[in-house]
């Protein structure tokens, strides 16, 4: 796992597609920037799925900027025993958080 001084990681935020455009997301991201200041983190990271640019549409218009792309494989095995992976393109984008 990638770690940075002063990073503060956002992971897995997700609103279901029937609230999505009422600011629950923006609310959600104020709430974890806020968590992060609270525990000394001078920046905020995301990572976007490349198949969701709506998301990343909102973290810049959150103040959220291109800090890098990253490719990552991901495995699991399913309920029936069965192993799977799957190859997850993001862009990862960093914020500068105010104290």
């Amino acid at each position: 796992k990638r770690q940075a001084d002063g990073v503060g990681y956002i992971w897995a935020v997700r609103v279901v597609p029937f609230l999505r455009n009422m600011g629950i997301g923006t609310l959600l991201m104020h709430a974890a920037e806020r968590m992060l200041v609270q525990r000394g983190r001078m920046e905020a990271e995301v990572g976007v799925e490349q198949s969701n640019p709506d998301a990343r549409r909102l973290y810049e218009r959150l103040g959220y900027t291109m800090h890098a792309q990253l490719s990552e494989q991901y495995g699991y095995t399913t309920p029936d025993g069965v192993h799977a992976s799957h190859v997850v393109d993001q862009w990862i984008l960093r914020k500068r958080l105010q104290a």
